[in-house]
């Protein structure tokens, strides 16, 4: 069993709000699911993958290793705006009549989400330098 930087939990948390939100966005007829979409894949093939399979990968693509983290990097940034959207689509869908209640569960699970972002790049950053 290979390393993980990140939760687990979190991870799989995070990755059902981003499924809920690139759904939204596709039912939508808009375009960015694309964009969406391959940012929901790259993590998810970033999570399944351990260093060496990503590493060998990242050597068959012909471009320097700055240029793919950067990719990776917005690619990873778009699915934190897309689980911390999902997320906010899934309480706006839930009635409450004080909506007070969910803030501080909100910070403490975008805090989460956070950590396993800074997690998975970390993974990423050491995988595509690594000699």
């Amino acid at each position: 069993m290979h390393e993980r930087r990140y939760s687990i939990f979190v991870y799989l948390i995070s990755f059902f709000f981003a499924f809920i939100y690139f759904l939204f966005v596709y039912l939508s007829n808009s375009h960015y699911w694309i964009l969406i979409g391959s940012s929901f894949i790259s993590t998810f093939l970033l999570f399944i993958y351990d260093d060496k399979m990503i590493r060998k990968f990242s050597r068959r693509i012909f471009l320097s290793s700055r240029l793919q983290i950067c990719i990776y990097f917005l690619l990873i940034i778009i699915y934190l705006y897309s689980s911390i959207s999902g997320m906010f689509l899934l309480i706006n869908k839930i009635s409450l009549q004080d909506s007070s209640l969910v803030i501080m569960p909100i910070l403490i699970m975008i805090i989460l989400i956070l950590g396993t972002i800074i997690g998975m790049i970390q993974k990423l950053i050491q995988s595509v330098n690594y000699p």
